[in-house]
């Protein structure tokens, strides 16, 4: 009896900690930067910048069967 009903390869988990992680380098960089006054647009838009690479892939890598 297998107790795991959908075993998932292990380029599909990291393409899901990628896609995890992404968005929460987005909210939490922009989050920080704004409680301690120290936000800058252009840092900003440079780490919106890595995690969209890291979501796009992520996304590449989950639509993979193996890594």
């Amino acid at each position: 009896m297998r107790l795991v009903a959908d075993r998932r390869e292990k380029s599909q988990l990291a393409g899901d900690f990628l896609r995890e992680c992404s968005s929460l380098i987005a909210v939490l960089y922009a989050l920080e930067a704004a409680l301690l006054g120290k936000f800058d647009w252009w840092i900003f838009l440079i780490v919106l910048i890595g995690a969209g690479a890291c979501l796009w892939w992520g996304m590449i890598l989950e639509g993979r069967d193996d890594l």
